[in-house]
């Protein structure tokens, strides 16, 4: 956890005013969009590619189109 990050002086703060570990840290999280961990936003996930779509349907297998 870097010291000085917005997202870790919230989460002190929540702290001390005697909330959990957990749910501050959460909230500090959610607030700032930064993670606790790195001070840095979260990577952005990757879209999975579409399923290339076959043009042999059952129809065209059974009738020997191509």
């Amino acid at each position: 956890m870097p010291k000085g990050a917005p997202v870790e002086k919230m989460y002190e703060a929540m702290k001390s005013e005697g909330m959990d570990k957990g749910k501050a840290a959460r909230i500090a999280q959610a607030k700032t969009g930064l993670a606790l961990a790195t001070g840095k936003p979260p990577k952005e996930k990757k879209k999975a590619p579409e399923p290339i779509k076959s043009f042999m349907t059952r129809r065209n297998k059974k009738e020997g189109r191509m």
